[in-house]
């Protein structure tokens, strides 16, 4: 089994969609098993500038981890369709062991 780890800034788009959204619809489109959305705390990236959403305001811009894991297969497929949609996004691919 295999970790993909997708991380992109909630103000990513692809299209006229949110980037997020477009990688899920993807993921499901290639048949992965399943992807979870998940806001991050805090965050910085190539720019160096630190994003952190605040409590009681609304957030525009802030770092987003998206996680799925499959089979090794079916992840290299999805990561054809992912460099279409999100070039240049950080991409980490691991080996792990479910139980």
């Amino acid at each position: 089994m295999q970790r993909l780890t997708i991380f992109i800034r909630s103000t990513d788009v692809s299209g006229r969609s949110p980037l997020d959204s477009a990688i899920v619809r993807c993921a499901r489109q290639s048949g992965l098993r399943g992807m979870t959305v998940i806001p991050c705390v805090e965050g910085f990236g190539r720019a160096r500038t630190v994003r952190r959403p605040r409590w009681f305001t609304v957030v525009r811009d802030h770092p987003l981890m998206l996680v799925a894991v499959d089979t090794a297969d079916r992840i290299t497929g999805f990561r054809t369709a992912l460099d279409r949609i999100a070039p240049g996004s950080l991409v980490v691919v691991d080996e792990v062991t479910a139980v």
